[in-house]
C-alpha cells in the first residue's frame, strides 16, 4: 500500500472540492491519479499523463467524451520495442475511448514506451497503424531536425474537427482545414513567403498564430 501523503490528502479532500468546477486541464502521475480522478471536473477538456499506465488512466476517467486534448509522456523506458499490432491496439483504444479528441501528443520520451511508438518511422507504417479508422483519411508526414537530433511525426484525420494545430513546419502538405482557429509554427529552417501562402490557404479561418 502507498504511504500517507498529508499534502495530497489535503489537496484531494479540501482543495479540489472547492475548485473542481474551475479546472480545465489536469497533469497526472501514477502516485496521485486514482485519488484525483475520484472528483468530477465538469469543465475539464485536457489531460496530461506522466509515467502512468495508459489502460489504468482510461479505466479511471469518468466522462471521457469531454476530453479534447491528451498528452502522454514516459520517462522510464521499456525493454521491448512496441510492435505494429500493439501500436494499433493502443491507439485505437485511445481514440475510441476519447471520442471527441482533437489534439493528441506523444512527448519525445514516450516514443518507445507504453507501446506508443512507431518501430519504422515511414508514412506507410503510420497508415498501417491507423488501419482501423475506416471513416477517416489518415494524413501524416515526418520532420527530421538535425540540430535537435530528433524527429516529429504529424498525424491528423480528414475530415477534421480540431481547432488547434501545433508545431506546423515547412513540410505542411496543404489541404483545407476549416475548423482550425489557432496554430503554432516551429522549424529549424526559416519560413519563406510561399509557406505563408500555404498557411493562408490551409487555415482560412485562423485567428491566432504563434511561432516557436
Amino acid at each position: 500500500s502507498s504511504h500517507p501523503d498529508p499534502i495530497l490528502d489535503r489537496f484531494c479532500l479540501q482543495i479540489l472540492p472547492e475548485i473542481h468546477h474551475k479546472i480545465k486541464w489536469l497533469n497526472l502521475e501514477s502516485s496521485s491519479i486514482e485519488r484525483i480522478l475520484v472528483t468530477n471536473y465538469p469543465n475539464l477538456y485536457g489531460l496530461g499523463l506522466y509515467d502512468v499506465e495508459i489502460e489504468t488512466a482510461l479505466s479511471l476517467f469518468m466522462d471521457k467524451n469531454q476530453i479534447l486534448a491528451l498528452m502522454i509522456e514516459r520517462t522510464t523506458y521499456a525493454k521491448v520495442s512496441p510492435t505494429d499490432d500493439a501500436n494499433a491496439r493502443i491507439l485505437t483504444h485511445i481514440f475510441t475511448t476519447f471520442s471527441n479528441l482533437q489534439y493528441f501528443n506523444f512527448c519525445p520520451s514516450s516514443i518507445w514506451n507504453q507501446r506508443l511508438g512507431f518501430a519504422n518511422p515511414y508514412p506507410e507504417d503510420i497508415q498501417h497503424t491507423f488501419r482501423d479508422f475506416k471513416d477517416d483519411q489518415v494524413i501524416s508526414y515526418i520532420d527530421y531536425f538535425q540540430e535537435r537530433q530528433s524527429s516529429l511525426c504529424h498525424i491528423y484525420l480528414y475530415p477534421e474537427q480540431l481547432k488547434y494545430y501545433y508545431t506546423v513546419t515547412n513540410k505542411l502538405s496543404g489541404g483545407l482545414l476549416t475548423c482550425v482557429r489557432e496554430i503554432s509554427l516551429y522549424d529549424e529552417r526559416p519560413f519563406e513567403h510561399e509557406f505563408f501562402l500555404r498557411i493562408a490557404q490551409s487555415f482560412p479561418f485562423m485567428k491566432v498564430q504563434g511561432c516557436a
